[in-house]
């Protein structure tokens, strides 16, 4: 199953408006697909960017899909794809996946079924978290500690774990051009942690992102 694993008290906790991801939003897009919109937080920064396109969700928990439809025209209640095979083909300028491929048993079929809703123009627009950042791997190099948490980069629902080079890997594999690929949230290290990148002594900027932001159309 593709689809993400979600619990319905941390769909109804994923309500980030995603305010950063706003210059992500294709100025031309008119029809929109939001995969995992959780109850909408994204939507709605959509809607102020573009009040007046056609905007779909897919959410699996159905609390936070009947939240959703406030922002979106229609709401489609399972897991992407195997749930959402009713969604027209070639038929929206973007589709997001927000923090939503991580949480996925087979992502790669999750960007392969988004090909075929594009049309000829379209983009996928993803954030993934960026497993190389210093918070993850200090914990484990200088600890050997590797511990989930309810939220954020070791969020207990992660099923895959991604670097900026294996995020250009699957969307290769699943057929995708990557247009651009940015690091976004930003942070600093302090004390121990900066003084530990310090004396890596190689390129460590990557390490710095909370996420990534990409932008991708189908390839061929």
């Amino acid at each position: 199953m593709s689809g993400h694993i979600c619990d319905p008290a941390d769909a109804l906790r994923y309500s980030a408006t995603r305010d950063e991801l706003a210059p992500y939003v294709p100025a031309t897009a008119r029809r929109m697909l939001d995969v995992g919109c959780g109850i909408g937080g994204f939507g709605s920064t959509i809607r102020e960017v573009a009040p007046d396109a056609e905007l779909w969700g897919v959410e699996p928990v159905e609390t936070a899909a009947l939240a959703a439809r406030r922002f979106y025209d229609r709401v489609i209640t399972g897991f992407f794809p195997e749930d959402a095979r009713d969604l027209p083909e070639q038929h929206f300028d973007a589709v997001f996946m927000l923090d939503v491929l991580e949480h996925m048993v087979d992502p790669e079929a999750a960007l392969r079924a988004s090909r075929l809703l594009l049309t000829p123009e379209g983009v996928l627009v993803a954030s993934i978290p960026n497993v190389r950042h210093f918070d993850v791997w200090w914990p484990l190099v200088r600890h050997g500690t590797w511990t989930y948490t309810d939220t954020g980069l070791m969020d207990r629902t992660h099923l895959r774990w991604f670097t900026r080079s294996s995020i250009a890997d699957l969307f290769e594999a699943a057929g995708w051009e990557v247009i651009r690929l940015d690091g976004i949230n930003k942070t600093e290290p302090v004390g121990c942690k900066a003084k530990g990148i310090a004396r890596l002594g190689r390129r460590t900027d990557d390490m710095f992102f909370v996420q990534f932001a990409v932008i991708a159309r189908p390839r061929g």
